[in-house]
């Protein structure tokens, strides 16, 4: 029930874009011009903010009001039988991510498949399959936290009643996902990454090759 679902969406459209570049290329500028690309982002926040509004109406109708408990350490409803909400949030987002990640393996099989048909083996083509494999594993794993995140929220929260364990399911999960993701995303960057700069820095010193320094006499100056 939250506007941030409308990024999941994003997530599916740029995994269409990455399929349509590759596979219609013909296709991809009309498709994916901006125009249409911004009207499309504009729907999803559209129809995200306007099933917000309606499940706040019929939640402030009914008298239940979205609060703090001190006892569970939780944010929750009343327990009133008419503040029970049936939400298809985790069968949304689940279903989102298969179907991405579906798409980006073909995705990164179809350019995988492309380096090995061209038969080359040079330090430039293994860099970039290296960089493919590990943006496509970065995907995977960004894309997984919103599903542990929801799972913990939604389900693992009801193994047990104790404050504890509801503080642990709905806030203490919750930041460290997303401090995970921040972290998954230095780790994969270009800049900040030690492992990329592990490899550029064995790959510059490998190809430096050793010049000669002319040396000239003081005679040959007249």
């Amino acid at each position: 029930m939250s506007l941030y679902l409308g990024n999941e969406y994003q997530i599916t459209l740029v995994a269409l874009n990455r399929f349509c570049a590759l596979f219609f290329p013909r296709h991809y500028s009309k498709i994916f011009a901006l125009r249409p690309t911004l009207i499309v982002i504009i729907l999803f926040y559209v129809y995200r903010l306007a099933v917000v509004i309606y499940m706040t109406a019929v939640a402030v109708a009914r008298g239940c009001f979205y609060s703090f408990s001190t006892t569970s350490l939780s944010w929750q409803y009343p327990p009133d039988p008419a503040c029970l909400f049936e939400d298809n949030i985790m069968i949304i987002v689940l279903t989102t991510f298969v179907g991405t990640t579906c798409l980006n393996m073909v995705t990164f099989v179809h350019i995988l498949n492309f380096y090995r048909s061209m038969d080359m083996h040079d330090r430039t083509t293994q860099k970039r399959i290296r960089k493919n494999a590990m943006l496509f594993f970065q995907t995977v794993l960004q894309d997984s936290l919103y599903i542990i995140d929801l799972s913990f929220t939604f389900k693992l929260s009801a193994l047990s009643s104790h404050r504890m364990w509801s503080s642990i399911s709905g806030t203490l999960v919750w930041e460290s996902l997303h401090m995970l993701d921040g972290f998954i995303m230095l780790v994969f960057n270009d800049r900040f990454s030690f492992i990329c700069a592990r490899e550029d820095s064995v790959e510059s010193t490998a190809s430096v090759a050793p010049r000669r320094v002319p040396i000239h006499h003081l005679g040959s100056f007249g």
